[in-house]
């Protein structure tokens, strides 16, 4: 029955005869029409989109019309339209960000991943589900050998399959663990889910273009692929434009994302060896925001506006051009003695242990360098945000 009825339906479409480019078989081709449409798909029409076409003169080439230009065999056609159908039905193997659509899947019929990793990944307690319970975790021996991931984009009536990668289910699942593992900065902080991370990098996301920056955020989540440098200029961007001293953790997790997908996360140098520039640039930023709050506290001001913040664009950047301005105008002006042991002194104290940790053989009234590259400044704005998040935790008694 299923093959009569599988007969009648393609006698009634629009097919020629030739050999498909998936199979390489000779039989039923798409003539003009695709069978099935997919639905879903950001940006495609609600009655769903066809995977490819051809319906216009520009997509015509040495004089071939239609799906001539791709012939692809009727049963192929049927057969991935309805995988992708089943794929963006189920949570565990699809997710929408933005304006794209996210496809996963592995070898084992109906795995995914776990969709808590998408809103809260410290709250996810595994990598994967498996098929027909997706609260159960698989064993290691369930788990596919492969996992696949594929970016769709659509466009009214038909979708674009923007990007395609593949890796291994361990390779996954270390990617993941150190998605989530290296913004855990501080204790009580929780990872952010990729829409927030995303978000850190635009003013308004919802009219910015996101999809090239979701989309690296997705691979460097899942596949373990760097950030690109565009990701953290437009993060620090957004810091200085905003004059947003780093009061939420979202832009420091944000920062440690890239530079871990980088391997430039930064570490304090030793004592007796010349530190990096990402060394010295992190150690500045913790500095920085020292001043910053020595300015705060003097003033007695509830606005964190300040000639710190003010500068962070210079500062990050030139930094032999403008620290020692700034650090001569905050020892002069508000780092007096003004309240005894109060937190002025505190704070004084603090600056002496960070320029400590500059290390014997650095000396930073002469041997700040003139400019900081990309994952230097980022290791800056990362330091301000980890000094800033350890200064207003609450200490042991």
């Amino acid at each position: 029955m299923k093959k009569w009825w599988g007969e009648y339906y393609a006698s009634k479409q629009d097919t020629i005869s030739g050999i498909c480019l998936l199979t390489g078989e000779n039989t039923s081709l798409v003539s003009r029409k695709m069978p099935m449409m997919v639905k879903g798909v950001p940006g495609s029409s609600t009655s769903g989109a066809a995977i490819t076409s051809f319906d216009k003169t520009a997509y015509q080439s040495y004089g071939w019309e239609g799906n001539a230009n791709a012939p692809i065999g009727f049963e192929s056609a049927i057969r991935f339209h309805k995988t992708l159908e089943m794929l963006m039905s189920r949570d565990a193997n699809h997710k929408n960000i933005g304006k794209q659509a996210f496809v996963f899947w592995g070898d084992v019929e109906g795995e995914g991943i776990a969709p808590q990793l998408w809103d809260d990944p410290s709250a996810a307690q595994g990598i994967f589900v498996v098929p027909g319970n997706p609260s159960k975790l698989p064993s290691d021996r369930a788990l596919s050998r492969h996992f696949y991931l594929a970016a769709l984009k659509g466009n009214r009536g038909r979708v674009a399959l923007s990007s395609w990668d593949q890796r291994t289910s361990e390779q996954i699942k270390s990617s993941v663990q150190r998605f989530v593992q290296c913004q855990e900065l501080i204790p009580q902080t929780k990872a952010r889910p990729i829409w927030v991370l995303r978000n850190s990098a635009f003013l308004d996301p919802a009219k910015d273009y996101t999809d090239k920056i979701t989309t690296a955020l997705v691979k460097a989540a899942l596949l373990g692929t760097p950030l690109p440098d565009e990701y953290a200029i437009r993060v620090m961007n957004r810091i200085c434009q905003e004059q947003d001293v780093m009061r939420s953790p979202d832009r420091a997790q944000a920062l440690a994302f890239y530079l871990t997908t980088n391997d430039t996360m930064p570490t304090l140098p030793e004592l007796n060896k010349h530190p990096t520039p990402e060394q010295v640039a992190y150690i500045l930023g913790r500095i920085a925001f020292l001043m910053h709050r020595a300015q705060v506290t003097a003033q007695n001001s509830k606005k964190e506006e300040t000639n710190i913040t003010r500068s962070l664009k210079a500062l990050s950047t030139t930094p032999a051009q403008v620290f020692p301005r700034l650090y001569y105008g905050c020892i002069a002006h508000h780092l007096e003695d003004k309240d005894g042991g109060g937190l002025l002194f505190r704070i004084k104290q603090a600056l002496d242990a960070e320029f400590a940790k500059f290390g014997q053989s650095f000396d930073p009234s002469i041997d700040l360098p003139d400019t900081f590259d990309v994952k230097a400044q980022s290791c800056f704005f990362f330091g301000w945000g980890i000094r800033r998040a350890e200064f207003f935790t609450k200490s042991e008694e």
